[in-house]
């Protein structure tokens, strides 16, 4: 599969952008009892009140809905609904765990490591044919130069496991 890496960079550099607020929020924990549940109580709303408001018969389904939000398998339109009828918004994001600072940074470690594993066996190739030895000097510019590479082209093998 050919990629345009133009519209993939520029498409990167905007979702780092919208990501950025998202940041700080990236390591807050949903609380014990979810949020559905917090926020509710926080508003002084029962269970029947927020099952009316929802449109459904039985509170026994707020109770299910709470308890699969705190176990993370509610739905996102449920808990959108959910969300309406306490007059808040659901909103959810897919961002970058705590060690990438940005989705740029997702492809520069990924590129490292790829262009880790192929100096690597490229290296040890030379090594058991008796061609030379790399210097480590040598080996980390090659890595550099490798990884620049890599991420200029985006290949189709780029996001399949390698070797740690």
């Amino acid at each position: 599969m050919k990629h345009d890496i133009k519209k993939i960079k520029s498409q990167r550099r905007i979702m780092d952008k919208k990501l950025t607020s998202w940041k700080k929020l990236r390591l807050d924990r949903r609380p014990p009892k979810g949020w559905l549940r917090s926020i509710r109580e926080s508003l002084g709303m029962s269970i029947t009140q927020l099952a009316k408001r929802v449109g459904v018969s039985n509170h026994s389904s707020i109770v299910r809905l709470e308890e699969r939000e705190s176990q993370g398998k509610a739905s996102i339109e449920s808990l959108s609904k959910a969300a309406e009828a306490m007059n808040c918004k659901f909103i959810y994001a897919i961002v970058p765990k705590k060690e990438f600072s940005s989705l740029e940074d997702i492809i520069d470690q990924r590129a490292k490591k790829m262009a880790k594993n192929i100096i690597r066996e490229v290296d040890q190739t030379m090594r058991l044919e008796s061609q030379g030895v790399f210097t480590q000097k040598e080996i980390q510019k090659q890595i550099s130069k490798t990884s620049v590479d890599l991420k200029s082209k985006i290949i189709s093998s780029f996001w399949k496991d390698t070797k740690e």
